[in-house]
């Protein structure tokens, strides 16, 4: 996982920490695109269309590398 991929996850993690993952530890970051997949589903099952949307693409992203 790039620097910059993993700056973007950590970033949209910080926003839906309360609301998706308000289970995990809050100084908490994936560190291997499988630690990031993991995150991402998360917040796909508890979130809004367009985060959902957004949570597909950085998938997307993390699968292209």
């Amino acid at each position: 996982m790039d620097e910059e991929l993993k700056r973007e996850i950590w970033l949209f993690m910080d926003e839906h920490r309360a609301r998706a993952l308000w289970w995990m530890r809050s100084d908490y970051y994936p560190q291997n695109a499988e630690q990031a997949r993991d995150v991402l589903r998360s917040i796909a099952r508890r979130c809004t269309r367009a985060d959902w949307i957004k949570t597909r693409q950085l998938m997307q992203r993390l699968a292209s590398q």
